[in-house]
């Protein structure tokens, strides 16, 4: 009798361990799960993006430089996507007067 109590205590000791574990394999499902979603969500906004960059270089002919956060810069290109001019702004420039600026020069 005491054999077999102790075999059920065991048991019940790896089923615990097994119940532990799966709740650690499901834990670890979910998180690859949210990452995976998030990558995916990622390269969905990246491609909204460049979609959105290469219609703006459709209509106004200007690349921004998105690498130079310190200034507002980039190149007025011509039909050929060519450099023609380059052009450059620090950040406390205004809004309007880049505009104004930017559309003499298209």
């Amino acid at each position: 009798m005491e054999e077999k109590l102790q075999e059920e205590k065991q048991l019940r000791q790896e089923l615990r361990v097994l119940h532990d574990e799966l709740d650690d394999l499901e834990s670890q499902r979910l998180s690859i799960k949210e990452r995976k979603d998030a990558v995916k969500k990622k390269k969905k906004d990246t491609q909204k993006a460049e979609r959105t960059l290469s219609m703006c270089l459709s209509v106004t002919n200007i690349i921004p430089n998105l690498e130079d956060q310190d200034k507002v810069s980039g190149y007025i290109v011509d039909q050929n996507r060519k450099k023609i001019e380059k052009f450059e702004f620090e950040n406390t420039t205004p809004p309007v007067e880049i505009c104004d600026e930017l559309w003499k020069k298209i």
